[in-house]
């Protein structure tokens, strides 16, 4: 009598990255909403900033206009929550398809890699958003800065003109590292679970 052939190990990639997109996806999906509201409330103070300002005397004699210096913040904090909401939408589809891949249906492997695809797009597009949008909002709020606090800074007056510079290479910096290190999870995901092994063990021979 032969002896029974040996069965090929199913690879445990698929549940292990179910795991993972759940985690992450779940804490993604929890700050995003967190910064949702917190951009609401940033925009709510916007609007009751004029009545802080005309209540308080020592601003008025300082003669910065707190209301002309916040105003190009409203937009950026209208677009930031718009950001978080699509995000939030994003990790609670990666929630599900997290659940799916754990199971090792073949749905699981083809929604996870769709949640890769759309996380990376995404993050291009809010890249994309703040070179366009909210980095000149930004640039433009500093340079309002700059010239109503200047006036009071007597002497060291000169010192504050490299602010707007110095916080527009730190905002394009800060944004493109948390692009690239946001995109290692989605990337991983792409290659791993397109290797011959994860897709053997969902049953799919082609993802698409």
């Amino acid at each position: 009598m032969d002896a029974a052939l040996p069965t090929q190990p199913r690879s445990g990639i698929p549940k292990v990255m179910g795991v993972l997109l759940i985690v992450f996806a779940s804490i993604y999906t929890l700050g995003s909403v967190l910064g949702a509201i917190g951009a609401l409330f940033g925009d709510a103070f916007m609007n009751i900033l004029p009545a802080i300002a005309d209540s308080t005397p020592e601003i008025k004699k300082s003669g910065i206009n707190l209301e002309q210096l916040f105003a190009q913040l409203r937009g950026v904090y209208r677009v930031q929550g718009l950001e978080k909401l699509a995000t939030a939408a994003i990790s609670a589809y990666g929630i599900y398809a997290g659940t799916q891949l754990m199971r090792y249906s073949a749905q699981g492997v083809r929604l996870a890699i769709w949640w890769a695809m759309a996380a990376l797009a995404y993050l291009v597009v809010e890249v994309w958003i703040f070179a366009i949008y909210i980095h000149p909002l930004l640039t433009k709020f500093f340079k309002t800065l700059t010239h109503q606090v200047k006036p009071l800074m007597g002497k060291d007056a000169p010192a504050i003109d490299a602010l707007p510079a110095l916080v527009g290479s730190m905002g394009y910096s800060s944004t493109i590292i948390y692009a690239v290190i946001m995109a290692i999870f989605p990337v991983l995901m792409l290659v791993l679970l397109n290797t011959p092994g994860a897709k053997r063990a969902c049953g799919v021979e082609k993802i698409f």
